[in-house]
């Protein structure tokens, strides 16, 4: 797991191209390459309730736009365990939180494959807008 400021992402490239494909995305708007799964939009937060979610290949890079959002993240070895579908997603039932993160506008986070995630948590969330992106 990466947590750092959107103005520091290009510290990060050397993890992948994907990551300056992200940047001119950010900076002028230029479209994602087409192995990129982008999402965009606010979550209404909710109660963590012990599901975590992985993705057995692909990346996530997820920013926030505007307001805050508080973000959980397991251990790596919960994903290792369950079977990924179709999707390469594995959904963690009754997974442990190794730490929370809120992350304001203005910063990311990028989790590697196989680090299990929940977003947009109740408790600090609050009117935000963020955007996640999706990369092997």
């Amino acid at each position: 797991m990466i947590y750092d400021s959107v103005e520091n992402l290009a510290r990060y490239r050397f993890l992948s191209d994907h990551i300056r494909a992200i940047e001119e995305h950010i900076e002028r708007g230029i479209p994602l390459p087409p192995a990129c799964r982008v999402q965009r939009g606010g979550g209404t937060p909710t109660v963590y309730d012990g599901q975590l979610t992985a993705h057995s290949e692909a990346h996530l890079f997820h920013r926030i736009i505007e307001g805050r959002e508080v973000i959980a993240i397991g251990y790596s070895e919960q994903a290792r365990a369950e079977q990924a579908d179709g999707d390469r997603t594995v959904v963690i039932e009754g997974a442990q939180v190794a730490s929370v993160v809120t992350l304001e506008a203005g910063h990311f986070i990028l989790l590697m494959p196989g680090e299990p995630y929940a977003l947009s948590l109740l408790g600090s969330s609050s009117g935000h807008e963020g955007e996640s992106i999706w990369f092997v």
